[in-house]
């Protein structure tokens, strides 16, 4: 399920336009917020924010600033009366800006995109009877041990899957993650060190064999380098 925050100080358009999203999936979870504090106690359950630039005496774009610095897997959708402010978001990671009154087919369009997005960054794999769905944001590494495999986040309990690491890697290509050793893939964005012979995630150390060195080095490097720039 996609949860949505419409963050907007009018609160009939911000009514009406929860309506409007839900007509087009009603799979859609969509609240309204008339005010950012409120909002910003419950950020962290939103895949998708849609804010409006002009929120009374606060600034849409600054407010969204912070947010993302803090919580950088949330999509910005930008929302405004004003065309003008077309250039000023582009200071800010967002994904579309809409101006109001906004069509049906701008907002599916707006969607689509965060939702592409939101799907690259989760995988879905089996549990139990049933299917699962892991936000790999949340995954510092996984850990092969004979034909399941350990998830291992950032800030929860682990998770056993009954999948062999080599399927989860064929899931996860083109993602942040990269295999260091048979038994052990790690998500880039937590490696804090590195040598030749092991990285580091959190307080952890996790080893790289010889038959992964050449090719864990370099993309360790490439992304520390593309991420420093």
């Amino acid at each position: 399920m996609i949860n949505i925050a419409i963050i907007d100080d009018d609160k009939t358009f911000c009514d009406d336009f929860k309506e409007q999203i839900e007509k087009i999936d009603n799979s859609y979870n969509t609240d309204c917020y008339y005010d950012i504090n409120t909002f910003l106690e419950s950020v962290s359950s939103y895949n998708i924010a849609v804010i409006d630039i002009m929120l009374g005496k606060d600034n849409g774009i600054d407010i969204a600033s912070a947010i993302t610095e803090k919580y950088p897997n949330i999509k910005i959708i930008f929302i405004s009366v004003e065309q003008d402010f077309f250039q000023d978001v582009y200071s800010v990671n967002h994904l579309y800006f809409l101006v109001k009154p906004i069509s049906n087919e701008q907002l599916k369009q707006a969607l689509s995109v965060c939702c592409s997005e939101i799907n690259k960054q989760t995988l879905y794999t089996k549990l139990g009877s049933g299917t699962t769905a892991i936000n790999l944001n949340d995954v510092s590494y996984f850990e092969g041990i004979l034909k399941k495999t350990i998830v291992h986040y950032v800030n929860a309990p682990k998770q056993t899957l009954n999948e062999p690491l080599k399927d989860i890697e064929k899931e996860i290509l083109n993602t942040n993650f990269i295999r260091i050793h048979q038994s052990y893939i790690v998500n880039l964005t937590y490696i804090t060190q590195f040598t030749k012979t092991k990285v580091n995630i959190q307080d952890l150390e996790i080893p790289i064999s010889r038959k992964y060195s050449q090719s864990a080095l370099n993309g360790i490097s490439k992304f520390l380098g593309n991420n420093l720039i």
